[in-house]
């Protein structure tokens, strides 16, 4: 498979907004966070956990899970607003 394909594939996150109401600038950042992750397999739904926030993360966040094409969550994330992420799994780091 092509990088390209795969971040086309990529591309078509459905984002489930929970405890929050939508914001596309938090999906922007979600999507760049997930796209420029070579790690992680195809990620179909990405699952928001409330508004973002600071806890014993510095930085301001949000909280996701992400789900592959089978429903099966392959890890949690906090994506922060500048695109980048820290994921709950090491390996995807």
């Amino acid at each position: 498979m092509s990088r390209q394909f795969s971040s086309a594939a990529r591309a078509l996150i459905t984002f489930l907004w929970d405890g929050t109401s939508k914001d596309t600038a938090w999906e922007t950042a979600a999507r760049q966070c997930i796209e420029n992750n070579t790690k992680l397999p195809t990620i179909e739904v990405a699952k928001v956990k409330g508004e973002p926030h600071k806890s014993k993360d510095p930085k301001e966040h949000v909280s996701m899970v992400l789900y592959d094409n089978n429903d099966v969550r392959v890890t949690s994330v906090h994506v922060y607003k500048d695109g980048t992420g820290k994921f709950s799994k090491g390996k995807f780091n």
